[in-house]
């Protein structure tokens, strides 16, 4: 019986592990492509989305440009966010989208401010970074 007690606390705190890997990943991917988004108006930043097994469609609506930070979207993950991420589970698929119809000209270089995109080079990042990002966990 103590066989089996110490089996199945090796599962679940395995499976703990690989929800709070996974949950970690989608954070530092989040955070990164946010924090790479060039700013113009903010909308582009303030339109990326997370989804759990499912694709968010959704875009923010025309921002008024303004001079105050608080046009330039977001500089961190929402808490609407956070907490989406907070659900994942392992084996889920977490989506982060951004749909507003210039995104993919912005991933292929139309902006000097991000020259090389932010998809692109944040998940190279969390490649280069997974091992230390796993034995952080």
């Amino acid at each position: 019986m103590g066989f089996s007690a110490d089996v199945s606390t090796f599962i679940k705190n395995t499976k703990l592990r690989a929800d709070l890997v996974l949950r970690k990943i989608a954070f530092d991917a989040l955070l990164g492509v946010l924090l790479k988004s060039p700013v113009d108006t903010g909308r582009f930043r303030a339109s990326w989305r997370v989804g759990i097994n499912r694709v968010d469609l959704t875009v923010e609506p025309d921002l008024v440009r303004m001079e105050d930070t608080s046009a330039q979207g977001p500089a961190g993950p929402t808490a609407s966010q956070q907490s989406t991420i907070n659900k994942a589970k392992f084996g889920d698929t977490i989506s982060i989208t951004n749909n507003v119809e210039y995104a993919e000209f912005l991933e292929n270089g139309a902006s000097d401010q991000a020259p090389q995109g932010v998809l692109k080079v944040t998940f190279e990042e969390i490649k280069d970074q997974l091992r230390r990002i796993v034995n952080s966990i």
